[in-house]
């Protein structure tokens, strides 16, 4: 019995698999050089815009990934005509290893895999470049490079991306040009001549994309997001072990915020107050407290504090006031508050606003730029919460209280049930208040003076009703009042709103807003002060809303029966009430660089390109809107219908596309002398057959091909034609037209039955 030893299995083995010599091996030293420029930017880039993300950021990917990519290029360079099938083998053991990671890391972010896929990619590609013997496995790492650079892009949430997007082409242009030059059979450039590059046509070339890029991006329209229900998250925090409910703001001791005259009204400067000494953060708005007071004045230090990306602009409410103190405010109900759990890989659905009216569902991802008291901004009224703990509360002012900071990287996401104003509804409320609502928001102190309550009835004396006299007190206030920075304190023995009205005659958003609940409350209606932030800045570059602490301030939340809590802005210079629902503009990249552009054209050309783009855009946008009210209106029905229209419109502007591509080159083909038109006219119908001309081929070169695949009286014509051309082009003597004329009619007749010839390009 013959005995089998384990080098007679490998030699057995070795038999089955493809030698070396029978795939061909890419010998372009430039072409795997820039595709290896290539990856290491896709995976900078991807590490630079993933910054803001903890889990990422404390992981510099790039800086062991680049250099062992590059050994990896090495290695395959040396070994590219070799089996490799040890390396082979490792690499598959790899490649399952980095199947568990991506499984690990998916796990831990369950709601957000854009970071899981980038690490997964990232490690795909060093574990590959270790065999890269192809121009298809180079293929595979430009893949990995391109989709790198696109996972980059979402996570991208500054302008940081820009210049590597901008380094990806100029590595891009160049490296196709030799995959081309490889694809074509070219040889590696080997001389000084061979080697000169086209540096000017590649520096057009590189221009033209960047151009057509920039103008493709300003004109793309700027829809609203989230379609998808799998929402950013960060990695989950475990539970302190002294979980409060508290409200803690590192910027604003406690102790600060409970004395009457403890508080600043922007935040900043030294304070003391009933309950101790102190000094506040000039980074941090008072407004975040269990209690909060007025008599101190100071200006924040502007600083990005969050990145919001949302669906539409909103006021990011933070948190609300219920007790009136008669200088300042503070939360009567700091105990009442619910806690509500996270079920695995779930979210938290919190109790939304109570109304009859219709709500929109507006989605919102919030990321953490600077650190933050333990309050959840989001829009008005969160239902859903995507939060990285498995816990938090909830108190009766709505105010959603997490059990940790909201410290610096912090993602989350909140779905928010936006009501919508629906100013006849809200006309036709009554004083029909539950108990709950008028035990906690009416009350007002004993200092409130009676010539407040008098002034706000003369106000409001023609309003029909309550939503009529909340727009009427808003707008006195805003048209009266002048908004300071800075305004005379006011004295602990006199009623804040009676100094406003009365003696400063100005003061700050949470003077107004101040004034406006305690005259809302006079005349018996539930109001209260909520604190939070303006949208902010919106970056039509990143699609992010750019929230500074300068944004903080207060507005007025007002209840009406049966409809629930509806917010009001007093503030000079902003409007009467805070955006929300609003129709983004789709067009804000084209509408900011055309008035830097209009600033550099003459006037009249100015006027009538904007006559003209505002028409395309006018009609652009009316097409946008009929298309979303079709959907609205008619539900699946109305989709399938503008499905059908794009799809026939598709379909006609292809058509013709196509019909005057084929007129454009007759008439210029008319315009040829006849013997360049009937050489073009058998090269086009050659090409139908699959016999494609190529660039480096002189015509008796692809004669020559021809006559190998095509029968006898064909290639015959054919040489006809192609000596009448070539006896014009070089000699200048013009063969016979009727001849030439006879030679095509007859080719095309053989070739118009015959089958292609496989397609294969020679």
């Amino acid at each position: 019995m013959q005995t089998v030893t384990p080098s007679a299995l490998l030699k057995s083995w070795q038999r089955w698999l493809p030698s070396p010599s029978s795939i061909p091996s890419e010998e372009s030293i430039p072409l795997r050089t820039l595709v290896q420029v290539l990856v290491g930017i896709g995976i900078v880039a991807t590490d630079v815009a993933a910054g803001a993300f903890s889990n990422l950021s404390a992981l510099p990917t790039s800086l062991w990934a680049v250099p062992l990519s590059l050994v990896g290029a090495v290695v395959s360079w040396q070994r590219r005509r070799e089996r490799n099938i040890l390396i082979k083998f490792l690499l598959a053991i790899a490649m399952l290893a980095a199947l568990g990671v991506f499984f690990l890391n998916i796990l831990s972010t369950p709601n957000d895999t854009r970071i899981g896929l980038a690490l997964l990619l990232v490690h795909l590609q060093v574990i590959h470049s270790f065999d890269l013997p192809r121009r298809r496995d180079l293929g595979y790492s430009m893949a990995i490079g391109l989709v790198l650079l696109g996972v980059a892009a979402t996570l991208s949430q500054t302008l940081t991306f820009a210049p590597w997007l901008v380094g990806f082409v100029l590595v891009a242009v160049p490296m196709l040009r030799f995959d081309y030059r490889s694809r074509l059979g070219l040889p590696t450039p080997v001389t000084q001549a061979q080697q000169m590059v086209p540096w000017r046509g590649i520096g057009v070339l590189v221009g033209a994309s960047l151009a057509l890029g920039a103008l493709i991006f300003a004109l793309l329209p700027r829809f609203p997001g989230y379609q998808l229900r799998a929402f950013p998250v960060s990695t989950t925090i475990p539970l302190p072990a002294d979980f409060s409910t508290k409200i803690r703001n590192r910027g604003f001791p406690q102790e600060l915020a409970r004395g009457s005259q403890g508080l600043g009204s922007r935040g900043s400067g030294a304070a003391k107050g009933e309950g101790g000494k102190g000094r506040a953060l000039p980074t941090a708005y008072f407004g975040f407290n269990e209690a909060i007071g007025f008599d101190v004045q100071g200006v924040l230090e502007p600083i990005v504090v969050m990145r919001v990306r949302a669906q539409a602009p909103s006021f990011w409410r933070v948190m609300a006031f219920d007790e009136y103190t008669g200088t300042g405010w503070r939360i009567k109900r700091d105990n009442a508050v619910t806690i509500y759990r996270q079920p695995p890989f779930g979210v938290i659905y919190l109790p939304t606003n109570n109304t009859h009216l219709p709500t929109q569902s507006i989605v919102q991802t919030f990321t953490m730029v600077s650190d933050l008291p333990n309050l959840v901004p989001a829009a008005p009224w969160a239902g859903e919460l995507y939060f990285p703990t498995r816990q938090v509360a909830l108190d009766p002012q709505s105010t959603i209280r997490a059990p940790v900071e909201l410290l610096e990287g912090l993602t989350y996401t909140v779905v928010s049930n936006v009501p919508l104003r629906d100013r006849a509804r809200l006309r036709t409320t009554k004083a029909l208040y539950p108990k709950a609502i008028r035990a906690a928001y009416l009350p007002l102190p004993s200092t409130v003076s009676s010539r407040t309550r008098k002034l706000a009835e003369r106000i409001t004396r023609d309003a029909p009703g309550y939503y009529e006299k909340a727009l009427a007190l808003t707008q006195y206030l805003k048209q009266t009042y002048v908004l300071r920075q800075t305004i005379p304190p006011f004295s602990a023995r006199r009623d804040l709103a009676d100094a406003f009205l009365f003696g400063s005659k100005g003061g700050s958003p949470e003077h107004f807003a101040t004034t406006e609940v305690v005259m809302l409350r006079s005349l018996g209606i539930p109001a209260r002060l909520a604190t939070g932030f303006l949208p902010g800045a919106f970056n039509p570059w990143t699609g992010y809303y750019e929230v500074s602490n300068t944004d903080a301030t207060a507005l007025v939340e007002v209840y009406f029966a049966d409809m629930g809590w509806f917010s009001f802005d007093p503030t000079p210079g902003r409007p009467l009430t805070p955006p929300s629902l609003d129709q983004p503009d789709t067009f804000q990249v084209a509408d900011q660089s055309w008035q830097v552009l209009g600033r550099l054209l003459p006037e009249p050309l100015k006027v009538a390109l904007g006559y003209l783009v505002s028409g395309i855009g006018g009609i652009i946008a009316a097409l946008f809107a009929w298309a979303g009210s079709l959907v609205a209106d008619l539900g699946w029905v109305g989709g399938a219908i503008l499905l059908v229209l794009t799809v026939a419109l598709v379909l006609g502007g292809w058509g013709m596309f196509a019909l005057g591509s084929w007129w454009l080159g007759e008439r210029s083909l008319r315009q040829l002398p006849p013997a360049e038109r009937f050489y073009r006219q058998m090269l086009d119908r050659l090409a139908q057959q699959g016999l494609v001309k190529l660039p480096y081929q002189t015509p008796l070169e692809f004669l020559t091909e021809v006559e190998l695949r095509l029968p006898g009286e064909v290639t015959q014509s054919c040489s006809r034609i192609v000596a009448g051309y070539l006896t014009w082009r070089y000699r200048g003597e013009l063969a016979p037209v009727h001849d030439l004329e006879k030679q095509y009619r007859f080719l095309a007749r053989r070739l118009r039955d015959r089958r292609p010839v496989g397609g294969q390009r020679l």
